[in-house]
């Protein structure tokens, strides 16, 4: 696929979106969408990435095929090329430094005067065409080419390519991928689009799932300045598990029943060079580009790192606000699916970060990522977010929410954001008939390993003992004890 290239991959001719109704077609469920693999019978969370270094200098150009995971299947393909090095690189020289300056300042400018063309301003993503899409047997190849353009504008700006991780991925190796350590976990998004280009069927879709890309905001569990020892998840990888499940169930409040999703994410860890400072400082400044290229933004509200007031996470905030497709943000906790989301408790816990509408709905307030509240780990990173804020805040919006707000300028501690609790409403509805054969083996493996290692989330200081509790053994980290009391209350 690398050695045709991209233009010889795509249809020869571009496909508007259209409607095609029929009376045979089959309305795909979440239950049939499941895979069909069985989890493995255990599993021990995985702890930090361990670098992968294979020999493969001197091997034939198939190689990424070659080492690419067996769960990705077709989309072997896309994996993203070996990296020139996956070893940590030192601190950049003084002309390094120079050079590097001049490098994000032109492609910062890039980057605004692509979102602020026609091209970008001039595919803005209506009411009437998600209306046209929402009936059975909506034709989504439209918007996959769509997609694909807007990838490759992007990745045609320069510098670090977009690069993704498919829901399947995290669901075999229960832990997010580290670029470059990773590297055949891994995707392409620009040849990922082609791939699914060639193997889509008449109605747009793989296996009766329609594309997304999501762009995955967090906060680290175990930041550290030395790259090689930073994690951004927990022991028991509890985000991994989040995401894996999103996927796997493929939901869309938008679109369900009629059409389920095969998510990608956009994470830091896996999105941005780990171990090169140059080419990371270069992905940073892509940052919005990156956003815009993705459908929605879904965030984790994590009970063991806050997430609100680091930031990089309210950068990430305006950046969604302004370029994403999806008006809403998908709200994520630890008790993503199996338990009931409260949005009164959530409310309680933060009321100056989260409010209510009069009409019941979540909302998340923006503030300032350089307040007196915001939190950063390294005071050089201002000037960078700095930059980020301003492109968010001056460049023409994408996002229908904040295009529909009374005033659509950004204002910190005024402006707020509506959230998507419905995708996580669905999904816990779902569990209670259901259940997962994922969470199931998960915190089985959970428990295996308190049991040996007495150890279960650096990133809480808590005690991680295990507890008898009327025969139930509950692990007695915070956030995981509660939803096992809040389990026994609601069967009592």
């Amino acid at each position: 696929l690398r050695k045709r290239g991209s233009d010889s991959l795509a249809p020869a001719q571009m496909l508007q979106c259209c409607c095609r109704h029929d009376d045979n077609v089959h309305e795909h469920t979440v239950e049939e969408s499941l895979p069909t693999r069985k989890p493995p019978e255990s599993w021990t969370p995985a702890r930090n990435s361990v670098p992968l270094e294979p020999d493969v200098d001197d091997v034939m150009p198939s190689a990424s095929l070659l080492l690419a995971h067996p769960a990705l299947d077709w989309r072997s393909a896309a994996v993203v090329e070996r990296p020139d090095s996956l070893s940590v690189r030192p601190d950049l020289s003084t002309a390094a430094r120079e050079k590097l300056q001049e490098e994000t300042e032109q492609l910062f400018q890039r980057v605004r005067e692509y979102l602020s063309s026609n091209g970008v301003l001039s595919q803005i993503v209506s009411p009437e065409l998600m209306n046209m899409l929402k009936v059975p047997g909506s034709d989504w190849r439209g918007m996959v080419h769509a997609t694909k353009k807007r990838v490759a504008e992007v990745n045609a700006l320069g510098g670090p390519r977009l690069r993704v991780v498919w829901w399947g991925t995290l669901l075999e190796e229960r832990r997010i991928p580290k670029y470059p350590s990773d590297w055949p976990m891994i995707l392409d998004a620009e040849i990922l689009l082609d791939t699914w280009l060639i193997h889509m069927d008449d109605y747009g879709k793989i296996d009766g799932r329609i594309m997304c890309f999501t762009f995955f905001s967090h906060r680290w569990e175990r930041p550290n300045m030395d790259s090689s020892c930073a994690y951004p998840d927990t022991e028991c990888n509890k985000k991994a598990l989040a995401l894996a499940e999103y996927g796997r169930r493929g939901t869309c409040p938008l679109f369900t029943p009629h059409h389920i999703c095969d998510y990608y994410y956009w994470v830091d860890y896996a999105g941005v060079h780990q171990h090169d400072p140059y080419q990371k400082c270069l992905g940073i400044c892509k940052l919005p580009a990156f956003v815009a290229a993705c459908t929605e933004l879904a965030f984790f509200n994590s009970s063991t790192a806050k997430y609100e007031p680091r930031a990089w996470t309210r950068v990430e905030r305006m950046l969604a606000y302004s370029f994403t497709a999806s008006p809403l943000f998908v709200y994520l906790d630890e008790g993503y699916p199996w338990e009931p989301l409260d949005l009164d408790a959530i409310v309680a816990r933060d009321p100056s970060t989260f409010q209510k509408t009069e009409s019941g709905q979540l909302q998340l307030v923006i503030r300032s990522p350089w307040g007196t509240n915001s939190q950063l780990t390294c005071a050089k990173d201002l000037e960078l977010i700095h930059e980020l804020a301003v492109t968010a805040s001056e460049a023409p919006p994408l996002n229908p929410q904040r295009l529909s707000a009374h005033n659509p300028d950004i204002k910190f501690d005024e402006t707020k954001i509506l959230l998507d609790t419905m995708h996580y409403t669905l999904d816990n509805a779902d569990f209670q008939k259901a259940g997962s054969a994922i969470t199931d083996v998960w915190r089985a493996a959970v428990d295996q390993r308190m049991t040996e290692t007495r150890e279960f989330d650096k990133a809480a200081a808590v005690d991680t003992g295990i507890s008898e509790k009327k025969g139930c053994r509950c692990i007695s980290t915070s956030w995981l004890s509660e939803i096992c009391q809040r389990r026994q209350a609601r069967a009592k």
